[in-house]
């Protein structure tokens, strides 16, 4: 009996040795939530760990659809590169909360950018986006939105269902109306329109119903 117990214990024992000589010795789960991470070839090498990755200026024309495998990533800044376009795996990076995409040349955004659930902040100012896509109103969590320096000439309707908004910028776009579900958008704090030509109908709109929105015309 002894000696089958023995046995037992020795095959747990080496078993457990050969399975941990075959992992890395590192964890690529722990995250490093206060690194910054300031080139590609960095954060790729360990994706998993990267919270925080600034890539401003680097000339880029593309982002790699290998962006999916940065799971855990908080912060992503592509400020002032050459990006024409983002990849759709981009949707799947569940726990974004800021996104910079400001100073590229995006014409549009993917379907898939609407299921950052997580996202807080967003600036794809001086772009050229002449739209947004029209369930932009599921990005529940997005209070800072920057649009101001591309060629909107409409916004959908489904904006209103950003309910947490408080800052929207949308200076300087081509904008002559504003939908009439932007009375719904009681939260907002502040409202840039300058740079544009508003009719009046949706100035008294504004007026009406945001009556604590500061809007900067």
């Amino acid at each position: 009996m002894k000696k089958h117990l023995f046995f037992v214990l020795y095959l747990i024992f080496f078993s457990a040795f050969f399975s941990n000589a075959q992992k890395p010795a590192y964890d690529t789960t722990v995250v490093d939530y206060d690194k910054i991470y300031y080139s590609w070839e960095e954060a790729s090498w360990m994706p998993k760990r990267v919270c925080n990755l600034y890539l401003f200026n680097k000339g880029m024309d593309t982002l790699s659809s290998s962006i999916s495998e940065m799971k855990n990533i908080r912060v992503l800044f592509l400020k002032k590169n050459k990006l024409t376009e983002l990849p759709y795996q981009i949707g799947t990076l569940r726990f974004l909360k800021k996104l910079n995409v400001s100073e590229n040349k995006l014409n549009f955004l993917p379907l898939t950018f609407t299921k950052l659930d997580s996202l807080e902040e967003f600036d794809i100012s001086s772009n050229n986006l002449d739209s947004l896509p029209y369930d932009i109103g599921k990005l529940k969590n997005l209070k800072k939105l920057y649009l101001q320096n591309n060629n909107l000439t409409n916004l959908p309707p489904t904006i209103s269902e950003l309910q947490n908004l408080e800052l929207l910028n949308l200076s300087n776009n081509e904008l002559t109306v504003l939908p009439p579900e932007i009375r719904l958008m009681t939260n907002l704090k502040l409202l840039i329109l300058e740079g544009n030509d508003i009719d009046p109908h949706s100035k008294d709109i504004i007026t009406r119903f945001l009556k604590d929105t500061e809007v900067i015309y």
